[in-house]
């Protein structure tokens, strides 16, 4: 079993064929996960400290198990505050109807980037698991490798629109930058309008997208995280429709 991201809706959704078994996620095996999430309440008991998670699509308790050294347990998880934000990585379990993560650890998030980060994470990993890598395709019996490849070449940015896609061909095109300036847009300009198709100016490249360098200002540790997850939602899917296009021919995402 490897690591993977959920958010606690998700682990409600979770299948256990049987009591003591293992869990399920789309017909996938589920190892450990990792949430990150407002903690709402906190019960420090005897044998085991209760965390109440809510991170906008459901709530769920944390148990995590205090080590006969309790000065080593306190100075590694006593850093945990009512109504911050942190994340929990363990095992699903369940005790009589009630699901909770057993956690294995559990820590402070001090960056509110990591939950933009969570939240992306969680839709890439789940699109990728349940849809596959965009571009990817099907190797038939007797096709060879090189057949399967081209094929992958072709469609690689077939579902985007038409200046999107040569945009985006003429730019996988490039060698790797040795630094941050990217390819200038006349250059996009030239090379696009050379690959046949209509000339066009400067203008509509740079409107494709919509800008990227957008800035939110929130407070972390009060923001609703119901208010969180849907403003990053959109966020989320943009990212995963770049990671895919630009990282499907450079790795495979397996043991989830």
């Amino acid at each position: 079993h490897s690591l993977r991201p959920a958010t606690i809706q998700l682990l409600w959704k979770a299948d256990q064929p049987h009591s003591e078994g293992d869990w399920f996620i789309d017909g996938r095996d589920l190892g450990q996960v990792t949430v990150v999430a407002q903690i709402t309440s906190i019960q420090v008991q005897a044998t085991n400290t209760v965390y109440m998670m809510e991170d906008g699509t459901g709530q769920m308790e944390a148990r995590h198990w205090i080590d006969a050294d309790s000065a080593q347990d306190s100075e590694r998880w006593g850093t945990i505050a009512e109504n911050s934000y942190a994340r929990v990585t363990g095992n699903l379990k369940k005790f009589g109807n009630k699901r909770y993560i057993n956690s294995t650890n559990i820590r402070s998030c001090t960056d509110p980037h990591e939950l933009y980060f969570h939240l992306a994470e969680v839709l890439t990993v789940d699109l990728i698991l349940t849809k596959g890598m965009a571009g990817s395709a099907v190797v038939q019996a007797g096709a060879s490798a090189y057949t399967t490849q081209a094929r992958t070449t072709t469609s690689q940015f077939v579902g985007l629109p038409d200046l999107q896609r040569k945009i985006m061909e003429f730019l996988s095109e490039q060698p790797q930058q040795s630094n941050s300036e990217g390819v200038h847009v006349s250059a996009i300009v030239r090379g696009v309008s050379s690959g046949g198709g209509a000339n066009m100016d400067a203008t509509k490249i740079r409107h494709v997208n919509p800008p990227i360098n957008i800035r939110i200002v929130l407070n972390f540790n009060t923001a609703k995280p119901s208010t969180l997850l849907w403003m990053t939602v959109g966020f989320a899917r943009f990212y995963f429709r770049i990671y895919t296009q630009l990282h499907h021919s450079r790795s495979r995402l397996h043991d989830y």
